[in-house]
C-alpha cells in the first residue's frame, strides 16, 4: 500500500482490517489502530499472516465455529463481489502473554465489503467490526432482538441480490454499502444476538 493511504487507514477511527482475497487464507494486508486495540494485537505481528492464524477459534469453545462463519462470509464477498454481514458473532480474542494469555470472550458485529480492482475482480476485502461485547453480555436476548436480527439478515440478502442481479460497478457497491450501513445504524441502539 502507498504510505499516504497506509497512514490514513491506520489512523481511521473505525475498527478495520484489510484482507487479501486469497481464500482460504485471507492474508492480513493492513489494520487500523482502533482494530488493533479492540483485538489486543500488534501490527508488526499480524501483517502478512492469515487472518485465521491470528484469530483462531478458541479450542476450549467447541460451539462457536466463528472461523467457519467468517471464512464463508469472506469467500461470499469474493465470489459475489458484494458486501456481506453475518449478524453478531461470538469470537474469542487471544490475550497477550503479558496479560495472562488465554482467550477473552468478545462479540462482534462484522461487515465485510469488497474493493474492486480495475478488472472488476475483488482486489481486497475490508473487514469492519464493531465490538458489542458489553451490550451483549449486559443485555437481554428477546423475541424482539431475534426479530431485529432476522430483519437485518433479510435486508443484507436483498441488497446482495440487488447488486448481483446486474453488472456490478463500484457505484452499485458503494450504494449497497451505504444502504446496509444505514440499516445497521438504525439498529445501533438494539442489541442483536446470534450465535
Amino acid at each position: 500500500m502507498e504510505p499516504g493511504f497506509q497512514r490514513i487507514l491506520e489512523g481511521f477511527p473505525g475498527q478495520v482490517l484489510v484482507l487479501a482475497p486469497d481464500g482460504p487464507r485471507f492474508t492480513i494486508l493492513a489494520a487500523s489502530d482502533a482494530y488493533l486495540r479492540a483485538t489486543l494485537t500488534e501490527r508488526t505481528e499480524i501483517i502478512g499472516t492469515g487472518v485465521f492464524e491470528v484469530f483462531p477459534d478458541n479450542p476450549d469453545d467447541l460451539e462457536t465455529k466463528a472461523v467457519d462463519v467468517a471464512r464463508t462470509s469472506f469467500q461470499r464477498v469474493v465470489d459475489e463481489r458484494c458486501a456481506d454481514v453475518t449478524g453478531i458473532r461470538r469470537h474469542h480474542v487471544r490475550r497477550p502473554d503479558t496479560e495472562g494469555g488465554g482467550f477473552e470472550e468478545r462479540y462482534w458485529q462484522p461487515l465485510n465489503s469488497p474493493i474492486l480492482g480495475d478488472d472488476g475482480q475483488v482486489a481486497c476485502i475490508v473487514h469492519q467490526i464493531e465490538d458489542v461485547t458489553d451490550a451483549v453480555l449486559h443485555g437481554h436476548e428477546s423475541a424482539e432482538l431475534r426479530a431485529a436480527n432476522v430483519a437485518l439478515r433479510k435486508s443484507s440478502a436483498a441488497l446482495a441480490h440487488e447488486v448481483s442481479g446486474h453488472e456490478t460497478t463500484a457505484r452499485d457497491l458503494e450504494r449497497s454499502r451505504f444502504l446496509l450501513s444505514s440499516s445497521l445504524e438504525a439498529q445501533k441502539d438494539t442489541v442483536l444476538f446470534s450465535i
